[in-house]
């Protein structure tokens, strides 16, 4: 991990997202990546926050994320995410299966 990158997502485990301000030569300040330490993986989500966002909303237009029917019951809300995107499961996922290591 570098003390240059702000983590803003972390699923409880082993992933994390993170704003990057120390950016390899080929990456940019701002760049948003994917970290999984348990596979030793990272991948770039977005080469900024605009463009995260802009992602984001474009797969909420397209039915890409959905209420977890389960978390209702517990009095909490948050979205799922269909399994062609989902960063989680990098390695399972349409979107981010390049990624997967050899």
């Amino acid at each position: 991990y570098n003390p240059n990158w702000i983590c803003f997502g972390f699923d409880g485990a082993h992933t994390s997202l993170l704003l990057d301000f120390s950016p390899t030569k080929h990456g940019s300040i701002g760049q948003i990546i994917f970290i999984d330490d348990e596979n030793e993986v990272g991948i770039l989500v977005a080469n900024s926050t605009s463009e995260l966002l802009n992602t984001f909303a474009d797969d909420l237009e397209n039915g890409l994320y959905s209420l977890d029917e389960g978390a209702l019951e517990d009095d909490c809300h948050f979205l799922e995410t269909n399994k062609t995107i989902d960063i989680i499961n990098w390695f399972n996922s349409e979107r981010w299966k390049e990624f997967e290591t050899k």
